[in-house]
């Protein structure tokens, strides 16, 4: 086994703990089937951040301890000749597809900001879905998003939510903590 020092949402650091290529050979060898890849190694590819990684992981896991069924490597998703959208996550329950932007609180340039945005309403149906790290970087997107609807005539309902809340939900309870007409 290797460790590697990861980052811990909560401030406190962890371990990532992944098979060396030697255990890799001794598992393969022993069971006949090679060794699972690891999730977070994945979405650090991904993502490119163990944060944003380690994030995605933990609001998956909170959406799939309330219920909902949830792909943790979407594929893009073609909007027209040379426009995708990539979200975070797929949940769905009920009948309900939520395509999550999952949110560190890391500012990113307007542009790149509005595209998503647009993307994610032509995806969502008029719906934008966001889980973000803490509840001020929620009402910070928040805030960003209803600015963007505002400035350009769009119309959408926000289903947003943060770590802090999805630990307090319990299954049966709406995983949103606010739900917005903008």
């Amino acid at each position: 086994l290797k460790r590697d020092p990861g980052f811990s949402l909560r401030g406190r650091r962890t371990d990532v703990v992944q098979l060396t290529d030697k255990g890799r050979w001794v598992y393969t060898h022993l069971t006949g089937k090679n060794p699972l890849p690891c999730e977070l190694e994945g979405l650090i590819k991904a993502y490119q951040t163990d944060l944003q990684g380690n994030l995605v992981l933990r609001v998956a896991d909170h959406f799939t301890r309330l219920g909902f069924n949830v792909k943790l490597t979407p594929d893009k998703i073609k909007i027209e000749e040379n426009r995708y959208f990539w979200p975070d996550l797929i949940a769905r329950k009920d009948g309900e597809t939520c395509y999550i932007e999952v949110e560190t609180g890391e500012k990113e340039d307007r542009s790149s900001a509005i595209r998503k945005w647009e993307n994610a309403l032509v995806v969502g149906g008029g719906r934008i879905y966001i889980a973000a790290r803490k509840l001020g970087s929620m009402n910070s997107m928040q805030s960003d998003i209803l600015k963007w609807v505002t400035e350009n005539g769009k119309k959408c309902r926000l289903y947003a939510t943060s770590l802090d809340i999805l630990r307090s939900i319990k299954p049966g309870e709406s995983p949103w903590a606010r739900v917005r007409d903008l």
